[in-house]
């Protein structure tokens, strides 16, 4: 069974029950990150994340949305959903790497 969290509602009662133990805020992010996968692990159900219509972002909205996921994938009952068209995404991708590439040339 997975926790179904919808809206912004949704996400305000997973981080009140989630959220307790940091109370304390953790100085630096490698803290904050450990703090999370300690807690994320005591989850009696994994948390199903469904981010969809990446694809009908503005280009760095897509990528900064693809590095978070990225960036969390290894949290503990943490599973995302991210359905998207593949062409679309993919041209993205190549239109950010373009811009990074011109920016160094320049």
């Amino acid at each position: 069974m997975a926790v179904v969290v919808a809206g912004r509602r949704g996400v305000v009662r997973l981080w009140q029950q989630v959220g307790r133990p940091f109370r304390k805020p953790p100085k630096t992010l490698d803290e904050l990150k450990t703090a999370v996968v300690v807690e994320a692990a005591k989850l009696p159900n994994p948390v199903l994340v469904v981010i969809d219509d990446i694809d009908r972002l503005a280009s760095g909205a897509a990528m900064r949305v693809l590095q978070v996921v990225r960036a969390n994938a290894d949290l503990p009952k943490l599973v995302y959903l991210v359905p998207f068209e593949v062409v679309s995404v993919l041209l993205l991708i190549a239109l950010i790497g373009s811009i990074m590439i011109a920016r160094e040339r320049a």
